[in-house]
């Protein structure tokens, strides 16, 4: 069913459900998306949509906005739209602070208090000197990836991440990644016509495009290898507690209304909902 759902299925499930909601409405990727953000908004008077899709959002939030649809957001992952300047002509269209929605997290001090659950605070002292250290160190090691990433929108290589078993090219007492084998699986199950030794080289040009990890990293492979350093460096969970699905899933559960006020898409969404007193998005108590 889901793969016939397009931005204007989107958009014309909007028209309908404008019918019987008058306030705002925010149109999301995905469920998970709209857990973290159901969490923040006064549903009495915003109610969200999932879109099932970043590209559906936006096609229909670009149809409602050229028919003059009022009270209409959209809240997306920015991918690796501003590393490339992909643009859209969209005047509610709001991006999450960094690559996407889970490494905003990740940023935020939902980490902290993950930790503070899931983690032996003294091998994160021992091992990385603190959190924040810890943060670094995961960024560090992930970018290889993070650039292959790049590289392969870049060239459009059709390469199909979906299979990389992260926890298989990663060494668990360093977190080291071992780029070549993980390249190596990534193009064996991709339609990539490509070699290593290119795709290599291509990773070496994208290097120079961005320094900004928080716009390069996908927050999936972050979720993953924080996952494997629970194993052993910073604790001693078991690998079903560890899956990137895991962590991501007590990131969204430790996102709190607190460490969302800090955002910068928090204080966007505060601009957006006063220009027009008809629309209100959050409690006004928070």
């Amino acid at each position: 069913m889901r793969e016939h759902i397009d931005g204007h299925y989107i958009a014309a499930e909007v028209r309908l459900f404008r019918q019987k909601h008058k306030g705002t409405i925010v149109l999301l990727e995905g469920e998970g998306d709209a857990k973290v953000f159901d969490e923040f908004i006064n549903t009495e008077y915003s109610q969200s949509q999932v879109s099932y899709g970043k590209q559906n959002a936006i096609c229909a939030l670009q149809l409602l906005e050229d028919e003059g649809f009022p009270g209409i957001l959209a809240i997306v992952d920015a991918d690796l739209d501003r590393v490339l300047g992909v643009t859209y002509d969209c005047d509610n269209l709001f991006y999450c602070d960094t690559h996407d929605l889970d490494l905003m997290l990740f940023r935020s001090d939902a980490l902290r208090k993950y930790l503070s659950h899931c983690a032996d605070a003294a091998l994160l002292e021992k091992n990385f000197g603190g959190i924040d250290k810890f943060r670094s160190a995961i960024l560090t090691a992930i970018l290889p990836l993070a650039y292959c990433r790049l590289t392969n929108e870049r060239m459009k290589l059709e390469m199909d991440f979906k299979r990389l078993r992260l926890d298989q090219h990663v060494d668990e007492n360093t977190l080291e990644l071992n780029g070549d084998s993980a390249f190596e699986e990534i193009l064996v199950g991709s339609r990539a016509k490509c070699e290593l030794s290119d795709l290599k080289k291509m990773n070496v040009h994208s290097i120079g495009i961005c320094g900004d990890p928080w716009q390069l990293a996908h927050g999936h492979d972050v979720c993953e290898l924080v996952g494997i350093a629970l194993r052993r460096l910073v604790g001693g969970r078991k690998i079903p507690q560890t899956w990137g699905s895991e962590v991501e899933k007590g990131l969204r559960l430790a996102f709190d209304e607190s460490a969302f006020k800090k955002t910068d898409i928090y204080s966007k969404l505060i601009v957006w909902e006063g220009s027009d007193a008809r629309y209100q998005l959050f409690r006004r108590d928070a």
